[in-house]
C-alpha cells in the first residue's frame, strides 16, 4: 500500500511525504529515503525502491525536504541543518507508528542527504544501518568543483545563486563550504553500504572509494558500471536497487 502522509518540521512547515507498507498485524523493519539537493521523493528510483522494500514487508518513508518539490518553504532557506531537522520530523513520525518496529530503521541518502543522514544518526542509536547512494561528503571540493569564482561572488553579494532550476541560498553555503563531513560519517558504528556510478561527474567516485577505506564497521562499495550521478537509468536503477534492498533486508529484519 502507498499512502501520501503530511507532517510538520521544528518551523511549523509542511512536509509532504509518501508511506508504503504491506500490512499492519505485526511490528516491521523501515526505511527513511532521503533525496539530494533539489531532487524530490517523486524520483523514480526512489519509488521503485519503496516498492520493492514494501513486497519484503519493510515499510519506507519517502519525503520531500522543506523548500523541495511538495512541501513547504523556499529553496534558498534549506541547510544542511534544517535538513537534520526535518529529517528529525520524518523520524518521529515512523517511529510513532503502530505497526513499525523503532528499534529497527535503516536511513538512505542521495548525494547531499548522505550528508543529513550521517549527522543524524550520529545522535540516533536507534538506527541500525545506512545507505549512501553517490554521498557528498567533501563539500569543501566540491564546492570547488560545483561553482566558479564568479558565481561565489555573485551569492556572496545577494544572498543566493539561482540555477536552472533552483535556489541556492548563502546560509548552505556557509555552513558548508569549508566542511569535510566524511570523519563524522566515519565515527558511526554501523553497517554501512555506499552505492556510486564509475561515471558520476557531480561527485566522482573517488569520493565513494575514500569513504569506503575509512570506514571499520560491515561496509559494502558497489561502483555501477554506466552509472551517473542520478541512478535513473532504467538497468542501472535495477542494480542498484536490488542491491539496496538485500542490504536492508540482511541488517534490518
Amino acid at each position: 500500500m502507498e499512502k501520501p502522509v503530511v507532517f510538520k518540521n521544528n518551523k511549523g512547515q509542511q512536509l509532504v511525504g509518501t508511506l508504503h507498507f504491506s500490512k499492519k498485524e505485526k511490528k516491521s523493519p523501515a526505511v527513511i529515503i532521503c533525496h539530494g539537493f533539489s531532487g524530490s521523493k517523486s524520483q523514480l528510483k526512489f519509488v521503485k525502491l519503496s516498492r520493492e522494500l514494501s513486497k519484503k514487508n519493510v515499510v519506507s518513508l519517502r519525503f520531500d525536504f522543506s523548500g523541495h518539490s511538495d512541501s513547504e518553504g523556499e529553496a534558498e532557506n534549506f541547510t544542511i541543518k534544517q535538513g537534520i531537522k526535518d529529517l528529525e520530523a520524518g523520524f518521529k513520525f515512523l517511529s510513532r507508528l503502530s505497526f513499525v518496529d523503532k528499534r529497527r530503521i535503516g536511513l538512505l541518502g542521495h548525494s547531499l542527504a548522505g550528508v543529513i543522514v550521517s549527522l543524524f544518526a550520529t545522535n540516533h542509536p536507534e538506527i541500525k544501518t545506512m545507505v549512501f547512494w553517490a554521498p557528498a561528503l567533501n563539500q569543501k571540493k566540491l564546492f570547488k568543483k560545483w561553482y566558479t569564482p564568479d558565481q561565489i561572488k555573485k551569492m556572496q553579494k545577494q544572498g543566493y545563486l539561482d540555477l536552472e532550476d533552483f535556489r541556492i541560498g548563502i546560509k548552505y553555503f556557509d555552513e558548508a563550504k569549508n566542511r569535510d563531513f566524511t570523519d563524522e560519517t566515519t565515527k558511526l558504528k554501523i553497517p554501512i553500504l555506499i552505492i556510486h556510478g564509475i561515471k558520476d561527474d557531480v561527485v566522482p567516485v573517488n569520493e565513494s572509494r575514500r569513504l569506503f577505506k575509512l570506514l571499520n564497521y560491515p561496509k559494502k562499495l558497489l561502483i555501477i558500471k554506466g552509472g551517473d550521478h542520478t541512478l535513473e537509468r532504467y538497468d542501472i536503477k535495477q542494480k542498484v536497487v536490488k542491491a539496496t534492498v538485500n542490504w536492508l533486508l540482511k541488517y534490518l529484519k
